[in-house]
């Protein structure tokens, strides 16, 4: 565009950007010049807010850049957590019979947090030492990512004060919680939403991106049952950072943050003010570049990377182990060591990782071996280590199939006692391993190994097998083979 570039900081004159060279850019088939400029230093606490633009023209639709200025750090207990993701209305009702199946799987099934609490004892039991809760808030639907209130707890899952109960208990126990919490929408019977959609007067409305006012507005994934927050509004960005310190003020040791790539950036910095001296990592499926893009927001992002990669390589059989090692090096490297990447293998919007793996336990238990030999703290979705599966395929399922992944915890007799033992072992070496450095020994088509610290790692992708030995000792209280 015509005009030179430039930068400017709320409340500042803008200032022109230097050229900085030009690259080749094969995507768009021409030349591309770049620019760079300073911001000067701000004290620690500040939060400064900028725009980019280029002559008359602000560059991103006008939208806001904004960063935190601090020193916060990533909690040292969360390198050591071994986090269990729960479902609540799946997991047990302290009040009731329980379900092998209800009327349907996206019905609720009657968990509450006093069951949670009345359950700990097998969270315990497994190692795990952090509890992620799913949505708790007041919600129309049984997953609760479309909140009513964003400062009370669902009746169908229990009272503040059971919560209350269950994070003292928690941490008696040497067990931290985690809050699922999703600040980019909530539900069209909010009643910030409700008011502005009767009152085209009401100061609610410009808490909404409304297109055609009243029935027409952005949402999440274009679902109008859940509006998006307009963050440009300060009021609407109080009233959610209100909530994000009512929740701290109350115990709760930090937050999974739901669909992070949807709020606008300006509300980031705050919420990181907000949140300092908690863990916090972002739902972000998208690029590593992208996650890592959330740095200095967020202590970190949930490792989808790893991911793909884990379940492309022990459940489908589509990676070599060779291409498999590679990646690990690759990701290792290209993510600086204090940004928190928790690793998981599966979670409540995909198919289990029994399912997907064909109920080969022996595929689960490799990955989970890879799992929890790396460095970055590794999640456990409830029921996965006593062998909770599914009915249905999730994918084939269409809208919604997410819902079979949620099928109510599994106990007693019902349980894999055995592999619930291994992922005990898991636990167990995993605390062996604290701060050793990864590095890759061998790899071809179907085997690879590594050495952390003074611990080798091999796997046998045809056999299905692995090894964790130190010294020649196996490490795991179960064979290699299963």
């Amino acid at each position: 565009p015509d005009g030179e570039p430039w930068l400017e900081v709320v409340g500042e004159a803008r200032r022109p950007l230097a050229p900085a060279g030009v690259e080749w850019d094969t995507l768009v088939w021409g030349y591309v010049r770049r620019f760079h400029g300073t911001i000067p230093d701000r004290p620690a606490g500040s939060v400064v807010r900028y725009r980019l633009g280029v002559g008359d023209r602000v560059a991103d639709g006008g939208a806001l850049h904004a960063y935190a200025v601090d020193e916060a750090e990533t909690p040292a207990w969360a390198r050591d957590a071994v986090v269990y993701h729960v479902f609540v209305d799946r997991f047990w009702n302290h009040d009731g019979p329980w379900p092998q199946r209800g009327a349907g799987p996206a019905e609720r099934y009657g968990g509450t947090l006093e069951g949670l609490r009345q359950k700990l004892d097998h969270i315990s039991a497994l190692g795990a030492n952090v509890v992620w809760l799913s949505p708790i808030h007041p919600s129309p639907t049984y997953h609760g990512y479309d909140a009513t209130d964003l400062f009370d707890v669902s009746p169908t899952l229990g009272t503040l004060a059971d919560f209350d109960r269950l994070v003292a208990d928690a941490h008696g126990r040497g067990i931290r919680v985690l809050l699922d919490f999703v600040p980019n929408h909530w539900s069209r019977q909010h009643p910030t939403f409700v008011a502005a959609t009767e009152d085209r007067d009401s100061p609610y409305v410009d808490w909404y991106r409304f297109k055609r006012w009243p029935s027409s507005y952005e949402s999440f994934f274009g679902h109008k049952p859940m509006p998006r927050i307009n963050y440009a509004n300060g009021d609407a960005r109080k009233h959610v950072l209100d909530a994000v310190r009512f929740w701290l003020d109350r115990g709760v040791d930090g937050y999974r943050v739901d669909f992070a790539l949807g709020p606008d950036e300006e509300f980031w910095p705050e919420f990181r003010q907000a949140t300092e001296g908690s863990w916090t990592f972002g739902e972000i499926v998208e690029t590593p570049a992208t996650q890592l893009s959330f740095e200095g927001f967020m202590d970190g992002a949930l490792d989808f990377g790893l991911l793909e990669a884990l379940r492309a390589t022990f459940a489908h059989d589509v990676w070599s182990a060779a291409r498999f090692a590679a990646f690990l090096d690759a990701h290792e490297a290209f993510f600086p060591a204090d940004f928190s990447r928790p690793s998981f293998i599966d979670n409540h919007d995909m198919n289990r990782f029994l399912w997907s793996a064909g109920g080969d336990a022996a595929r689960l238990r490799q990955a989970a071996v890879c799992q929890f030999t790396l460095a970055q703290p590794p999640v456990v979705y409830y029921g996965t280590e006593v062998g909770l599966s599914q009915d249905e395929d999730s994918r084939r399922a269409g809208l919604g199939g997410d819902k079979w992944a949620r099928l109510p915890m599994l106990w007693g007799d019902d349980q894999d006692g055995d592999l619930f033992a291994f992922y005990r072992s898991l636990v167990d070496l995993r605390g062996s391993l604290a701060g050793a450095s990864r590095r890759t020994l061998h790899a071809d088509a179907t085997s690879f190994a590594y050495a952390v610290g003074d611990v080798d790692v091999s796997f046998d992708l045809d056999a299905h097998t692995w090894s964790v030995t130190r010294d020649g000792v196996s490490l795991l209280r179960e064979p290699a083979s299963v």
